[in-house]
């Protein structure tokens, strides 16, 4: 690699070199840069709106039928607290797309009867509302409004790793009060533990995909939820592979509020 990289160098001009050494080391990071606001992220460069078309035009050609449906530990989570907890029995889950946190519940063999609703994007809903299996008809709905949500009560509100995604996430967490969850769950979500304030950054690690997001004040949302009458039960950082261009102060983790 030493050697290649020495031979680029060499042959191309400097400038050129430099360009394409920036957007390389670009490419090795999760995220890059820095803003102190979504609209100066926005207009930064040409970004998307978390996927674009092809990529949710593809993640929503089906649903996932449990015999094909892969496992992977990182959702474990949520079947986790289901198995455990028996008087809890509805999701109200938060960027859901095609592999909603009820499909790993039953994937782990949990027999309960529950009721999820999958809060998407308008455009993703449109097209993968018609997909669900006849099987989940009754145990699952997308919508991309909270007002059309058919229950009025939910045991636990879900975010797996989507909060970080939503422009103003306390707007969103004041709706998601009324519906009274019991819990609320914040799965997988990067945090920043010594600024006093939320910034944003780009994430660049899929293909043709560069979008924003935030990385929340941790002790800022810890009083926001405190608040309004949740304490924080469970709080676990997590190894990960992914980082940022030049932040060091950016922690990933799973957090558990119970309703006080």
């Amino acid at each position: 690699m030493v050697i290649l990289k020495n031979f680029i160098k060499n042959l191309l001009p400097l400038f050129l070199y430099r360009i394409l050494k920036k957007n390389f080391e670009k490419n090795k990071f999760t995220f890059v840069e820095k803003f102190s606001s979504y609209d100066a992220a926005r207009s930064s460069i040409k970004i998307t709106d978390y996927i674009n078309e092809d990529l949710e035009l593809s993640k929503s050609t089906k649903f996932h039928q449990l015999e094909d449906f892969e496992f992977d530990h990182k959702h474990n989570l949520l079947p986790i607290i289901f198995s455990i907890l028996e008087k809890i029995n509805s999701i109200l889950e938060i960027g859901g797309g095609d592999n909603p946190a009820l499909l790993y519940i039953k994937k782990a063999n949990i027999n309960k009867n529950i009721f999820s609703s999958v809060i998407e994007k308008k455009s993703f809903v449109k097209k993968f509302e018609n997909k669900i299996s006849n099987e989940y008809k009754d145990k699952i709905e997308y919508k991309d409004n909270l007002n059309d949500i058919r229950n009025k009560k939910y045991d636990v509100a879900y975010f797996g790793a989507s909060i970080a995604y939503i422009q103003n996430h306390e707007n969103l967490l004041m709706d998601i009060f009324k519906f009274n969850p019991t819990y609320i769950i914040i799965s997988r979500t990067f945090f920043n533990n010594t600024d006093n304030e939320d910034f944003f950054v780009l994430q660049s690690n899929i293909a043709n995909n560069i979008f924003p997001y935030k990385i929340i004040c941790l002790k800022s949302f810890i009083k926001f939820l405190n608040l309004n009458s949740y304490s924080l039960i469970y709080e676990v950082e997590l190894p990960t592979s992914h980082k940022h261009q030049y932040l060091g102060n950016i922690i990933y983790k799973d957090l558990i509020f119970k309703k006080e």
